[in-house]
């Protein structure tokens, strides 16, 4: 199953939402082995569209998207 076509904004083990406002709705999913992934994507409820704002990679402690370090 295809966790962003079914369900988005419900939390999930590997899905969980970071920020959450009247605005806003942006949530995090884990995937690939040893959840090493990341997407980063935003829900527009009016318009029933998902937008991915970026995609990482997680090794240890560290978040890099592209080769950027991202600080947690």
């Amino acid at each position: 199953m295809m966790p962003l076509l079914n369900d988005p904004d419900i939390e999930t083990t590997n899905k969980k939402p970071l920020m959450v406002g009247e605005n806003f709705n942006i949530w995090e999913l884990k995937f690939g082995h040893q959840n090493q992934f990341r997407v980063f994507y935003e829900i527009d409820s009016i318009n029933f569209e998902i937008s991915i704002l970026a995609i990482g990679r997680k090794i240890k402690e560290k978040l890099f998207i592209g080769n950027k370090e991202i600080k947690l």
